[in-house]
């Protein structure tokens, strides 16, 4: 006995296959995800930055509106200063200097 199927006449219709998602409404509004025990584990974590690149070609920094203080260093200059003039006053009145020249012409430095 032979069997004879004969497939040339045989269509197999798809083409009103649809599925309509139009109306298609998922409502979360009561959804609750607990993550009261949640754990992540990143004792084994490694983030390899090896090949890390950084573009800062265009990097732009607004200092236009920068202040920077320096009333307390002035400040701290100025007394530096007094500090030192007073020092050099110091060892000035306990130098011996009575062999030395004295300078008179300071126009010729």
């Amino acid at each position: 006995m032979i069997l004879i199927i004969d497939t040339s006449k045989l269509i197999i219709n798809i083409s009103i296959f649809i599925i309509d998602i139009s109306n298609l409404v998922i409502d979360i509004s009561n959804l609750v995800i607990d993550i009261s025990n949640l754990v992540i584990d990143i004792s084994n974590l490694v983030i390899d930055i090896s090949n890390l690149v950084i573009d800062v070609s265009n990097l732009v920094i607004d200092v236009s509106n920068l202040v920077i203080d320096t009333s307390m260093s002035s400040k701290i200059l100025s007394l530096m200063s007094h500090l030192f003039n007073m020092f050099v006053k110091q060892v000035a009145e306990h130098c011996d200097t009575s062999d030395m020249p004295v300078q008179t012409d300071l126009s010729s430095n």
